[in-house]
């Protein structure tokens, strides 16, 4: 729901005034990014659960370029939005690749080390939430979110200590 909120409220505010302040903008930013790796990481979370979907040990070198690959296209597509560009297509490239990395972050780790993942995207939902209650100035939003993140943070350093990882 943060994509959606985010990508709506920056279209809108570009196609009526123009870019918002860098503050703002970082917002909807942070609100489209997290929330688009929380969502895609949730669901291959979900399937790996599941046993739909296996471990991907065979391949690790290409999983590693094509992460390494993804974030700096995350990152490009970031720089690029911030820069003043009032595209969809570049908005729409953002969620993408966003979604992209998202998978590719979870899917590497092991069924054993699942507990630790629902966790952190537990964390994230809630830093995602508090992004979006920044784009839309409202302050139970961002209270909210900010203490599911902080609580869903703490979980995951306590679960990380007690597996010693």
């Amino acid at each position: 729901a943060s994509v959606a909120v985010a990508a709506s409220t920056w279209m809108h505010a570009v196609n009526a005034t123009g870019a918002g302040s860098s503050g703002w903008t970082a917002a909807i930013l942070a609100s489209i990014v997290i929330g688009s790796v929380t969502l895609t990481g949730s669901v291959v979370a979900v399937l790996k659960l599941k046993g739909n979907i296996g471990d991907s040990r065979n391949n690790r070198l290409w999983h590693s370029v094509t992460l390494v690959t993804l974030i700096a296209a995350v990152t490009g597509a970031v720089l690029f939005a911030t820069s003043g560009s009032t595209s969809p297509l570049a908005l729409a490239a953002l969620v993408g690749l966003c979604l992209l990395l998202g998978i590719g972050l979870v899917q590497p780790i092991g069924g054993a080390d699942m507990p630790v993942v629902v966790a952190l995207l537990n964390a994230y939902s809630g830093l995602a939430g508090a992004a979006t209650g920044f784009v839309l100035g409202n302050q139970g939003l961002i209270i909210t979110g900010s203490l599911v993140g902080a609580s869903g943070l703490i979980l995951t350093a306590i679960m990380c200590k007690a597996m010693n990882r």
